[in-house]
């Protein structure tokens, strides 16, 4: 027995079946997609641009966070769209650069003096940021 794939809509259970997981797989229906925005900033320390590290935004009531490379003048981008909420600040220090095999033994890492330790950590630091809807531009000047 063969059985056609019109035949299968035809059924009504099927046919309400069918429509659920088409809807589940296509992303059809209702949304639940929370408000969010695009977050953008300076770091600085003392005034001065902190030009490697990693600004970290984490929300513990609702366990998400995101987080952008600073660059050269101490800006950052979190390139993935961020919930709407308060958020604690951390500014991590930059990630190692992976080893290569043509630059012999890994060299110790450099040490970096333009983000205090106090920012560093979830439990020391006193930053904090709130994203709205829309564009947040958020600067934040470190300080000894």
């Amino acid at each position: 027995m063969t059985v056609r794939l019109p035949e299968l809509a035809e059924h009504p259970i099927l046919r309400v079946l069918l429509c659920l997981i088409l809807g589940l797989t296509s992303g059809c229906g209702t949304s639940s997609q929370l408000p969010s925005g695009s977050v953008n900033g300076r770091v600085t320390f003392q005034g001065a641009p902190v030009t490697a590290g990693v600004v970290n935004l984490m929300s513990k009531t609702r366990g998400v966070g995101a987080s952008g490379a600073l660059g050269p003048n101490g800006d950052y981008v979190i390139s993935e769209p961020v919930e709407v909420g308060e958020y604690k600040v951390i500014v991590t220090l930059p990630p190692p650069p992976p080893p290569r095999p043509e630059d012999g033994p890994p060299k110790p890492p450099q040490a970096v003096t333009n983000i205090p330790s106090k920012y560093r950590s979830e439990a020391t630091s006193d930053l904090t940021a709130t994203v709205e809807e829309g564009a947040n531009a958020l600067d934040f000047d470190l300080q000894p």
